[in-house]
């Protein structure tokens, strides 16, 4: 199933000045569509049915009315939702991680290019709109002590030179989430307990630091998402993206064999173990919860060469960026300031000469 992430305006902006994010407003656009086109000479047979959709749609019509052909249900339910994304944006995915999350069993994998908070947990209680996926994946931990997470970044986030307070924000944040060590920054109210987790930073080769450019979620071997989202507020509900969600119903042992082997696959390739049926690391990839203390040994051992420990932000001799807010670096999409963003970009261009 293909979802999208989107904030509001970013589509048909042109109907957004109508909408006013406003539902009623959208309702009362509905039927002024309706009633124009119901003014219009019909040259297509379907005009009629598409207004009839809508009102069947916007008013339940009663028993014994004619029904609109599919056709015309879906053209209508087109326009509904072409209204809903342009006033409100689209959070598909959030929504499916929300659901998935909560369900989680055995073993939640992790790999994104950019990993933060999804909400802003300090406002209680949180928008309609808004969900805490640390938080959900926090208290489905306490309900499961067997629960296991694993997360894979890149070191640096992906932010290109003049954001370095955006990027210096998520070290920060995703740091505490799954450590929450430094003094200057409190840990957030929803962190993950540690014993549960484990994160680490893929290396490519020798000095480079691998880059994840797609973000890959698998819960229990059974459930995948696979897309251009990424885990934090920002990837969720501002940053456009389209991601694919799916699962098996061939299943052994309630795990899926193709999901379970995409899975051994990556993270083969992100810890530097060959694919070799027989290689004994490549083997214990077979099972979720084995590959939690796989990557526990490989980091005790120093990484080997391969992964590298949760970074903290600090390079010896470098003096760290400032890190900004939470609504600058990770904004959500509904509240986000235009002009706000204005000011940043004005300001990250003239610090890397753009």
């Amino acid at each position: 199933m293909s979802f999208i992430s989107r904030s509001h305006i970013c589509e048909s902006p042109e109907l957004y000045p109508l909408l006013a994010n406003n539902p009623s407003t959208i309702n009362q656009f509905i039927q002024g569509l309706v009633g124009t086109a119901s003014s219009l000479p019909s040259q297509l047979g379907i005009q009629q049915d598409v207004v009839n959709a809508l009102n069947s749609l916007m008013t339940p019509p009663p028993a014994g009315t004619t029904t609109p052909s599919n056709a015309a249900l879906q053209v209508a339910q087109e326009i509904l939702r072409e209204c809903a994304a342009s006033a409100f944006g689209r959070r598909d995915t959030q929504w499916a991680l929300a659901s998935a999350l909560a369900q989680a069993r055995h073993f939640v994998y992790i790999e994104t290019p950019g990993f933060s908070s999804t909400a802003d947990t300090s406002v209680t209680p949180l928008p309609s709109y808004a969900v805490d996926l640390i938080g959900i994946l926090n208290q489905r931990m306490q309900d499961l002590p067997g629960l296991r997470a694993m997360v894979c970044v890149p070191k640096y986030p992906d932010f290109a030179a003049g954001f370095e307070g955006m990027a210096a924000y998520e070290v920060l944040d995703r740091y505490n989430i799954l450590v929450g060590q430094p003094s200057a920054h409190p840990p957030i109210p929803s962190q993950l307990p540690t014993a549960q987790t484990v994160g680490f930073h893929p290396i490519g080769f020798p000095g480079r630091y691998s880059r994840i450019e797609t973000t890959v979620i698998i819960i229990d071997d059974c459930w995948a998402v696979v897309g251009g989202s990424t885990f934090r507020r920002r990837g969720l509900t501002f940053d456009g993206s389209s991601d694919l969600v799916f699962t098996d119903t061939q299943l052994v042992n309630g795990r899926s064999p193709s999901i379970r082997d995409f899975r051994r696959a990556l993270m083969a390739q992100r810890l530097g173990i060959p694919m070799d049926a027989e290689h004994p690391s490549y083997v214990q990839l077979n099972d979720g919860q084995r590959s939690f203390q796989l990557i526990r040994q490989t980091l005790v051992a120093g990484g080997l060469g391969n992964i590298d420990l949760w970074w903290n932000g600090m390079t010896p001799h470098v003096t760290p960026a400032a890190p900004i807010t939470l609504d600058q670096a990770n904004p959500e999409g509904r509240t986000f300031s235009f002009a706000q963003a204005a000011i940043i970009s004005a300001f990250a261009a003239s610090v890397s000469g753009w």
